[in-house]
């Protein structure tokens, strides 16, 4: 039996994100926020990939929420992530976001939110993996490419240290299947 599962929540998750990109991206074409539009987006400051002045670093040990209405500049986004400059107390900074950091979007003006998931600690993940070293390089090259996860590794009982079903004589295996559900069976008849 293989090892691989697939990572709906990650695919999910990703999906969401594309959301952000595609949000961000209409921005930057627009140098400026659509309309009444304003942007809330909250990321881990210390997740690779990640960059900000050292000041900022202090300030948020670990998250940051910034916010795009007015004052922003130089808005590049790419399929990893985004940089842009912004001003605290008006000192400019410039920030590097992973979209993998983004912990929370949100846009006000419309009543829309998002909230991202940190992947799983019980899997390592085999496709579209980049090292940290090329996350924030990807963020500013035009022509980086993004590779979905599809699948993960599924780390196995004996790799945490617990046991498995079959090294307990007391627990029995199940057998038990996934239903499949139609979703015909929910549409409402016409």
């Amino acid at each position: 039996m293989s090892n691989f599962v697939l990572d709906y929540d990650g695919l999910m998750q990703d999906a969401l994100r594309c959301v952000v990109k595609d949000v961000l991206m209409i921005t930057s074409e627009l140098k400026e926020t659509p309309g009444d539009h304003h942007f809330y987006i909250e990321f881990i400051t210390t997740s690779d990939g990640v960059s900000l002045p050292q000041h900022l670093k202090e300030v948020y040990p670990e998250r940051m929420t910034v916010v795009l209405h007015h004052q922003f500049e130089n808005l590049v986004v790419t399929d990893k992530g985004f940089s842009v400059t912004l001003w605290f107390k008006g000192v400019e900074a410039d920030l590097v976001i992973p979209f993998d950091s983004i912990t929370s979007f949100a846009d006000p003006s419309v009543k829309f939110g998002l909230r991202f998931q940190e992947r799983d600690e019980d899997y390592t993940h085999e496709l579209g993996q980049n090292s940290s070293e090329d996350d924030a390089n990807d963020i500013n090259s035009d022509d980086s490419v993004s590779k979905s996860t599809i699948f993960k590794t599924k780390k196995s009982d004996s790799e945490k240290g617990e046991k498995t079903a079959s090294d307990k004589p007391e627990e029995k295996q199940s057998g038990e299947t996934a239903d499949v559900v139609s979703l015909d069976s929910f549409r409402k008849n016409k």
